[in-house]
């Protein structure tokens, strides 16, 4: 913007133009909530559109160990606000860091608050109602959360009869919450109950299968061919 400016003395006049460039301040900065160990967003915001070759912001984490912002970021030409990547290391109780920005002679701080991991543990089991003895199945593990961990959880399973043998542990890797488990059974005289216990982390979970004998077979009717010297049975399975 420009301004004219007069003056005179009653006999002689001037003019003068006098041009006025507008102040770019800070306005603003906010950071969203974020459980520690992953990235979120910060936005800064600046009280009128950035001047000509945009504006240069630096910013300051007072806890860099634990929250790494970008040093500056460039809000563009005739824009006023811009957005960048906050990255956050694992906490065990909520944590609140102040990240302060700067620019043109004007300060704002903002706080980046992590929250710490939730407690995995075992949601649920869940096979078949019934299986035939002596045949395999698969049974399922649930988690209440996904693993942050990097070596993975390694769950712990256990069956309630020598009938059903499960592995002793299953692990479920970085990032998932469920496994599918691989379980065989033996040859019982009549139905057997066993109840099947996955534990992790002090929970545990359980479900119970019905592992049902071998059906009997009944032959129904019995015809030797001579001419092929076959004998053709028919049963009931």
């Amino acid at each position: 913007a420009s301004l004219k400016i007069y003056a005179t003395d009653g006999i002689v006049s001037k003019v003068a133009r006098l041009s006025v460039a507008p102040v770019v301040k800070l306005s603003t900065m906010s950071i969203n909530p974020v459980e520690g160990g992953f990235s979120t967003t910060g936005t800064i915001a600046l009280n009128i559109p950035a001047q000509t070759g945009g504006a240069v912001v630096t910013l300051t984490s007072s806890n860099p160990a634990l929250v790494q912002v970008p040093a500056t970021v460039t809000v563009t030409q005739g824009t006023t606000t811009r957005s960048f990547t906050v990255t956050t290391g694992s906490v065990t109780t909520s944590t609140t860091v102040p990240v302060t920005v700067a620019f043109n002679g004007t300060t704002v701080t903002a706080n980046a608050v992590l929250s710490a991991a939730p407690v995995v543990s075992v949601q649920s089991v869940m096979a078949p109602p019934s299986v035939i003895g002596g045949q395999s199945f698969n049974m399922t593990v649930t988690l209440s959360t996904f693993v942050r961990d990097a070596a993975g959880a390694t769950v712990a399973l256990q069956s309630g009869d020598a009938s059903v043998q499960l592995p002793a542990t299953v692990l479920i890797a970085k990032g998932a919450s469920i496994a599918n488990v691989s379980a065989t059974t033996s040859v019982v005289p009549g139905n057997k109950g066993v109840s099947l216990r996955a534990s992790y982390n002090g929970s545990q979970a359980s479900t119970n299968i019905t592992v049902l004998p071998l059906p009997k077979v009944t032959i129904l009717s019995a015809e030797y061919k001579p001419a092929t010297k076959m004998l053709k049975v028919d049963a009931t399975t």
